[in-house]
């Protein structure tokens, strides 16, 4: 029930909203609170496990040297640097909630920066590999 020339709209017995409410494609009302599919939980868990796991798994194979047990903690990693990230990234203005591409930028330098620094480390343990048997080392 909206009364003419006023900005409010009676929704329910005593509770009023200022302004329209925004209305889905065909002019139907979206409902915002409509509960989610078991399968739609499935699928959108699974989805950020492996968000996470692939955003932490070139930071756990830098730390910890193991390919299983990096597999096993990336998840845990991918949380931690894609919070660190978010949150240098907030403070040097850039906020995850703007309608910009915060959350790729954020996902992209966190995974990113991993994989660069598992590539480093990889390169450095290579170059300071021990001679092998017979081999003369450099003087």
């Amino acid at each position: 029930m909206d009364v003419s020339g006023s900005p409010w709209r009676r929704v329910a017995t005593g509770v009023f909203v200022a302004g329209a409410r925004e209305e889905a494609v065909g002019g139907v009302e979206a409902d915002p609170l409509a509960p989610s599919s078991p399968a739609g939980i499935a699928w959108a868990t699974l989805a950020t496990l492996g968000l996470l796991a692939a955003a932490g798994y070139g930071w756990a194979r830098s730390a910890l040297g193991e390919p299983v047990q990096a597999a096993a903690l990336s998840p845990a990693f991918g949380a931690a640097v894609l919070t660190l990230v978010a949150v240098a990234l907030e403070r040097l203005g850039m906020p995850l909630g703007t309608r910009g591409a915060g959350g790729a930028v954020v996902s992209a330098i966190a995974g990113g920066g991993g994989y660069v620094a598992w590539l480093v480390l990889e390169r450095r343990a290579r170059a300071r590999s021990t001679p092998q048997v017979g081999e003369q080392p450099d003087q």
